[in-house]
C-alpha cells in the first residue's frame, strides 16, 4: 500500500495466490495504485464472478501410477543422530574410566 514500493501483481481467485505480471507495461504499473485489497473487496461485490470450482490439486504420475515421495530424513535430523551417538559414545568412555 505504499507508493513506489513494488509493481502491480496479479491475483488468482482459483489458487488465492498472487503471481508476478510478465507483461512489460505492467512492470511500470505501481503497486499501490490497487492496494492488497482490491480483489478481495471486488469478489465480493461481484460473487458471481468467483470461480466456482477448486482447483485440483496436482498428483505427480509416472506411466499412470501414483507417485508417493517417502518421508526422508533432513539434515536436522541427520545432526540430531550424530549428536546422540557423540554422547553415547562420550558417556561409554566415561564410564569405562
Amino acid at each position: 500500500d505504499e507508493l513506489r514500493l513494488r509493481p502491480v501483481k496479479t491475483f488468482c481467485p482459483n489458487c488465492k495466490e498472487l503471481y508476478h505480471v510478465r507483461v512489460r507495461h505492467a512492470a511500470t504499473i505501481d503497486g499501490a495504485f490497487y492496494t492488497r485489497t482490491f480483489p478481495h473487496m471486488f469478489l465480493l461485490k461481484y460473487p458471481h464472478l468467483q470461480p466456482k470450482c477448486q482447483p485440483v490439486k496436482y498428483q505427480p504420475t509416472i506411466f499412470g501410477f501414483n507417485v508417493k515421495y517417502p518421508d526422508l530424513p533432513t539434515a536436522d535430523d541427520y545432526a540430531l543422530q550424530e549428536k546422540a551417538k557423540l554422547e553415547k559414545e562420550q558417556a561409554e568412555a566415561r564410564a569405562k574410566e
